[in-house]
């Protein structure tokens, strides 16, 4: 079984018998690991803690392009 670079959680592969466990102790580590990445305050992130920048409405409207011709491929 592989497993991811940072956290070290577990990556069942196709011929792996998926063990319950495994996939808790990937819960587990998520659960200990992102109270140290954001405070939280009433289950939100903190606005303090979100990035400065901001969507344009020029960078919404090549985000929507790019949706519909994704859309359109699938």
């Amino acid at each position: 079984m592989k497993q991811t670079e940072n956290l070290k959680m577990n990556l069942p592969e196709e011929t792996d018998v998926v063990d319950i466990e495994q996939l808790n102790d990937n819960f587990r580590k998520i659960d200990a690991e992102l109270p140290t990445k954001a405070d939280l305050i009433n289950g939100k992130v903190n606005p303090e803690q979100l990035p400065s920048e901001r969507m344009t409405n020029a960078d919404y409207a090549a985000l929507v392009i790019l949706q519909g011709k994704l859309s359109k491929k699938l």
